[in-house]
């Protein structure tokens, strides 16, 4: 789909995506062995095919208030996560797409 978006004329961003998920590790054990390695080969495939990342997980790993930017599901986000994906797209945009 990537491919097809840049022989479309689209310039791709994909969006590492966080989670909560190691606040409560036992909890969400499922999701740490399988959905995170599916989000970093998603990733890997982006890269590969040209697409901007923006690394929304690493910012949000190493943010103090982490655990009150998700709500229970550990993955959507409040009101404070999506002001600070927000500040991470504005950023990735303007430092990765500076020449569109």
């Amino acid at each position: 789909y990537i491919r097809f978006l840049h022989n479309n004329g689209c310039r791709v961003v994909l969006v590492r995506w966080g989670d909560n998920w190691g606040i409560d590790q036992e909890r969400y054990r499922f999701y740490i062995k399988y959905i995170r390695p599916f989000r970093e080969r998603g990733v890997e495939i982006g890269k590969e095919e040209g697409a901007v990342i923006c690394d929304f997980a690493s910012v949000i790993e190493r943010h103090p208030e982490r655990e009150h930017m998700f709500n229970a599901s550990g993955i959507h986000v409040t009101k404070k996560g999506a002001d600070l994906l927000a500040e991470t797209l504005v950023s990735t945009f303007k430092n990765s797409l500076k020449d569109f």
